[in-house]
Order: C-alpha cells, then structure tokens, then sequence
C-alpha cells in the first residue's frame, strides 16, 4: 500500500501478518499502483500524479503521463514496460507473472490491456472507462468497475460479464406527508 506518511512511502504487510516492511521511500519518487510479480520480485508501478490524484483525467498526453515500470529491489534492475503517449496505469499480476493495465491508446477510454513478452496486447475496447483491474491469483478472471458496476472478465474466452449484485433489505414504511 502507499501512504502519505514520511511524504509518500510504499509498504507491505506479509502475508503471514505481522508488522508493515517499508519498500520504497523517496521524497521525490513516489511510486503508487504497486503489485509485486510474484515469480521474479520486480515491483510493477506508476510515479506521475497522473496515475494517482489525477486518474479520472481522460485525454492527458504530456510529460507527466504515466507508464508501466518496474524495480526489482533484488538486482535493482529498472524497467519500462510501456511507451506510450497517454496513460497505461493500475498494473495487477496473476501468480503466473501475467500483467494486466489499462491503457486509453485505442480510443481515447481507459481499457484493459496485457502484456506478453514484452509487447502490449489490448484486450477490450469499451466506449466508456475500465477502472481499477484486478487480477486473480490463478489468471482466470480479472475483475474491473465500469459504469459503476463490477465486471468480470474472463481471460480464456475474453468475455466480459456483468456482476450482479442483490442487496437484501427490510421492507420500509412510506413517509407520511
């Protein structure tokens, strides 16, 4: 998770439990969006405010636009997964290493994209927004919100299905008037 405490900070809390290990503090530098790749340790992020306090903006192209990197705090190796004008932002990662994102570079909407070897393949090319992907662990599924409904999508056959949520509730009494 990232916290505004020591000005912007990335922490984990094992999965064990225990106590929060800071990974990243930089005054600077403030990586958000961080998943960890669970086959090599690299972590996967984004640093622009672009892709933090700024991701509702659509349509941002500049020097501030985020991509998909990576550190790997093992070998301190850096890298740059995307190139790409516009926004590719919210990587998540299935145990296999597959690294989902979404990307607005086919129309302008923030769609669901995945990487494989190295190249970026666009999965969905919605008219309206994918927020906040996530993967699960075993890569079959990767649920989204978009127009304020959850999606599922199925990474096998790559279709998208409406979640539907049922809320039960107590019958209430009409307000007099």
């Amino acid at each position: 998770y990232t916290t505004s405490r020591t000005n912007g900070s990335t922490w984990r809390v094992p999965a064990n439990g225990g106590d929060p290990e800071e990974i990243v503090s930089h005054y600077f530098n403030k990586i958000h969006n961080v998943a960890e790749h669970p086959k090599t340790g690299e972590l996967f992020f984004n640093d622009t405010w672009e892709s933090s306090s700024m991701a509702h903006r659509k349509g941002y192209r500049g020097e501030f636009n985020p991509e998909i990197q990576s550190w790997n705090p093992k070998t301190n190796e850096y890298r740059q997964y995307t190139d790409h004008p516009g926004k590719d932002m919210w990587a998540t990662i299935d145990r296999n290493g597959t690294a989902w994102f979404v990307s607005d570079r086919v129309n302008g909407e923030y769609n669901l994209c995945k990487l494989i070897d190295g190249q970026v393949k666009t999965v969905t090319s919605f008219k309206t927004s994918v927020i906040r992907p996530c993967v699960s662990a075993d890569g079959s599924m990767v649920v989204f919100e978009r127009d304020y409904r959850l999606h599922l999508l199925n990474t096998q056959t790559e279709k998208v299905a409406v979640v539907p949520i049922t809320i039960i509730r107590n019958p209430v009494l009409p307000m007099e008037k």
